[in-house]
C-alpha cells in the first residue's frame, strides 16, 4: 500500500496531467486524492517542494523499468521499446513530465541527465558505436514518439514495430558513417 505522501504524488501527477503545471495546487491535489484539505501543504509546505517531489516520484518510476541493465543490443532495443510502452501505458505520468518539461524544465533536467548517463552506459554495454552522440538522438526519438502516441495519436495503441525499428535504425552500426557528435546537443 503506498505511503499517503506517495498517494500524494500520484494525485499530483494526475493534476498537472489535465491541468497543466498552471493548475497544480496543494487544493487541487488535496481534492484529486480525496483527502482532506491541507494535507498536502502538510507534506510539501510550498509550491516548490511539491514540484521538486513530483519530479523526483517521476523518476523513481522511470529508474524502477531499469533495474536490470540489458546485455545485448537485442536485450536494449526490447526495455526500450518497452520502456516507451510503458511511458504510454501510464499517460498520466508522462502528460505531467510533458507539461513540466514546458513549464518547469530545471525540475526535470537532473533527471533527464541521469537517464542520458544510464541509456550510454547500456548502448557501451551492448557494443553500439559512437554512445555519446546516439544516446541523446535514441533519448529525443523516443520523447517524440511518445509524445506524439499521447496527443496526435491519442486513443491509438502504442506501435512497438515501429518503435524497434527506429531504435535499430538509430543503434545500427555505421561504422562508415559514426554518428556525429555534432548531432548530440538536441537533448
Amino acid at each position: 500500500m503506498p505511503s499517503r505522501r506517495d498517494t500524494l504524488l500520484d494525485a499530483a501527477i494526475g493534476v498537472v496531467a489535465r491541468a497543466g503545471a498552471k493548475g497544480l495546487t496543494h487544493r487541487a491535489v488535496d481534492a484529486s486524492a480525496a483527502a482532506p484539505q491541507g494535507s498536502t501543504s502538510n507534506h510539501f509546505r510550498t509550491r516548490a517542494a511539491l514540484v521538486s517531489a513530483i519530479a523526483q516520484r517521476l523518476e523513481e518510476r522511470d529508474a524502477a523499468l531499469w533495474t536490470d541493465p540489458p546485455g545485448t543490443l537485442e536485450e536494449l532495443l526490447d526495455r526500450l521499446t518497452a520502456f516507451a510502452a510503458a511511458l504510454c501505458a501510464d499517460a498520466d505520468a508522462t502528460l505531467a513530465r510533458l507539461a513540466l518539461a514546458q513549464e518547469l524544465p530545471d525540475h526535470l533536467a537532473g533527471g533527464h541527465q541521469r537517464l542520458l548517463a544510464a541509456l550510454r552506459e547500456a548502448l557501451v554495454t551492448c557494443g553500439v558505436a559512437d554512445a555519446d552522440a546516439r544516446a541523446p538522438l535514441v533519448a529525443a526519438f523516443l520523447d517524440g514518439l511518445v509524445q506524439h502516441t499521447l496527443t496526435v495519436r491519442r486513443g491509438t495503441p502504442f506501435d512497438e514495430d515501429a518503435c524497434r525499428l527506429g531504435l535499430s535504425l538509430l543503434c545500427a552500426a555505421a561504422p562508415d558513417r559514426p554518428c556525429l557528435a555534432s548531432h548530440s546537443d538536441i537533448c
